[in-house]
């Protein structure tokens, strides 16, 4: 049993950030996690399938699902100015309210909910979330989040590429910006990422490098502009932070694989099949990580330059009238 005063006074040990809700790291939306995390260890044992949640306009939120325990309620109690538990029938309600002591300022931004709640419906196929009314779920998994992940993007390379296996699940593709962007889960559970994105990322440009090895790419180069969601199940898990920020095991089971070794192994053989009977893609992925690798050759070019051969090549850019990238 948590100690309530010891929480409110170091809430930072137990939801690692505060701040106002205008950013999905956030607390408030730390406290949701607490109790999903629970509802979805249930619904993946076969207890829960359905959960409802309301979030009122004095920032109220109410929470309800067949009756089970939730792991760290007292932390929601002790950061919250309002707090009730009910049971009956079978069924549970939880209310609560965060307290403005604690957040200040703070409100939920509704589309930061919506995606935070989405997750769990595309990590946890079957599970039915209805938030403020509207049923959320979902049939493909990551294909399904990467689909609508990109749907607010300016635009993608190539098709979005997804595998599933028994315990690991990924889709990717490459955008035409340079940002990386990564979606990780563990057990059905969004988290920040760890040991299987490291791996995913390290498997992913050994794999394309090794396919392409005339093309002198780097990880660098492989990387840049991807958009990619893992989701991978793990056997009594370890974290690196409170409420389950980033993953530490290194073994998908105390006497499995390394996390390294599946996550490699499961996107060799898939990924490696799919580019060999896709040749469309292969053209499309390469022309997106030749980009980035042509841009680096260049600017590693120019690094190597002294200040007055720099000077010189800008003047015969002007002199020329032509354009060029320094």
């Amino acid at each position: 049993m948590l100690e309530i005063n010891h929480i409110r006074k170091r809430p930072g040990m137990y939801i690692v950030t505060l701040g106002n809700g205008s950013h999905e790291s956030h607390g408030i939306y730390n406290l949701l996690k607490i109790v999903f995390f629970s509802l979805v260890r249930q619904f993946r044992a076969g207890i829960t399938d359905e959960i409802a949640i309301t979030i009122q306009d004095d920032r109220s939120v109410t929470i309800c699902y067949p009756s089970t325990d939730i792991e760290y309620i007292e932390i929601i109690e002790a950061l919250s100015c309002s707090y009730e538990i009910v049971t009956e029938n079978g069924f549970t309600r939880l209310s609560f309210t965060p307290d403005e002591t604690i957040f200040e300022e703070f409100s939920f931004r509704e589309h930061i909910v919506f995606h935070l709640l989405r997750s769990y419906c595309h990590a946890n196929k079957g599970l039915v979330i209805i938030y403020d009314g509207i049923k959320m779920t979902t049939h493909n998994g990551m294909l399904d989040l990467m689909k609508e992940r990109m749907s607010y993007e300016n635009g993608y390379c190539y098709p979005i590429i997804h595998f599933k296996g028994n315990d690991i699940e990924v889709a990717f593709t490459h955008k035409t910006s340079d940002i990386e962007d990564y979606h990780s889960f563990v057990n059905g559970v969004k988290i920040v990422g760890g040991t299987h994105l490291t791996a995913f990322k390290s498997a992913f440009a050994r794999i394309i490098s090794d396919f392409y090895a005339d093309q002198d790419l780097m990880e660098e180069d492989i990387l840049k502009g991807i958009s990619a969601a893992i989701s991978i199940d793990i056997t009594e898990p370890l974290y690196e932070q409170a409420n389950y920020g980033v993953l530490a095991s290194t073994k998908v089971s105390p006497n499995g694989k390394d996390v390294r070794d599946a996550v490699y192994d499961f996107l060799n053989s898939a990924l490696t099949e799919y580019l060999s009977t896709n040749p469309e893609v292969v053209q499309q992925l390469l022309k997106r990580i030749s980009k980035s690798r042509d841009y680096r050759l260049q600017l590693q070019k120019y690094i190597s330059l002294s200040p007055e051969e720099l000077v010189d090549i800008w003047n015969e850019t002007i002199v020329s009238g032509t354009t060029g990238t320094l």
